[in-house]
């Protein structure tokens, strides 16, 4: 791990913010990616098996193990059920998406001001208090997204 030096001048610091914001809008992004995929995953899990107990609902005198059976896998749709209400994925990733979207502004407000030389004291400062309220009120990304994000920002 680098010794970590602090920025000489505010273009240094808008650079390094820049490359952090744009670090943090993908990192969340990967993040969406993963909560969606585990709540679709565990919903199409459960509909998959509620729709099979609801065909054999009407089937009649089905043999007692296969109703054994079928009562087993009831039990395992309530738990994958449960599990997915209970992690929240979609409202994770909804969050994730909403962090993303505001570290994407924030990337684009500070490569305006590469672009045009904006620098001054004031602009630090209010992008500054974005980025803590922003910090703040973001859910956490995973290391393992969070090291993916940094890879791929670098590329």
């Amino acid at each position: 791990m680098e010794k970590y030096v602090a920025p000489v001048d505010n273009t240094e610091l808008i650079a390094r913010w820049l490359k952090r914001a744009r670090e943090s809008q993908l990192g969340h992004y990967a993040m969406v990616d993963n909560q969606s995929r585990k709540h679709v995953t565990l919903g199409l899990i459960t509909i998959s098996i509620t729709a099979l107990l609801g065909v054999t609902n009407v089937v009649p005198g089905l043999p007692h193990p296969i109703t054994i059976w079928l009562g087993l896998l009831a039990l395992v749709a309530s738990f994958i059920s449960a599990v997915q209400t209970f992690f929240k994925f979609e409202e994770s990733a909804n969050s994730h998406r909403l962090a993303a979207i505001e570290y994407g502004k924030i990337r684009r407000n500070l490569e305006t001001a590469i672009a045009s030389g904006e620098n001054s004291t004031e602009f630090i400062n209010e992008i500054r208090l974005k980025l803590d309220e922003l910090a703040a009120s973001s859910p956490n990304v995973s290391k393992k997204f969070h090291v993916e994000a940094k890879e791929k920002a670098n590329q």
